[in-house]
């Protein structure tokens, strides 16, 4: 009986990274009279192929303030605005933070 082992080549490259985006918040930083509103421009940065949307909201408002989005969600094209109602907050510095998470 004949037997033969023939050695080959398996190449195993690196996976691509995963579709992915990057909110990002223009102007980083506003400065307001108590009681009166800022606005912000939302965006999505797509990366590595991603087509998709994302829920947005707002974290670490100060107590009395609220935030309205122009649309929501909003996709790697359009952007939104989002802006910051500050009646009833009292005069400080404030870092709200912008919670974006795929819609899926």
């Amino acid at each position: 009986m004949i037997v033969k082992d023939v050695p080959f080549t398996l190449i195993v490259e690196p996976a691509a990274p995963a579709p992915d985006f990057f909110p990002s918040v223009n102007p980083a930083s506003a400065t307001v009279a108590e009681g009166a509103t800022a606005s912000f421009e939302v965006r999505l940065n797509a990366a590595n192929g991603f087509h998709g949307a994302a829920n947005l909201s707002v974290l670490n408002l100060p107590a009395g303030a609220t935030a309205a989005f122009t649309r929501n969600p909003i996709d790697y094209i359009l952007g939104c605005t989002v802006t910051i109602t500050t009646a009833g907050v009292a005069a400080g510095t404030y870092t709200p933070v912008l919670h974006a998470e795929e819609v899926v």
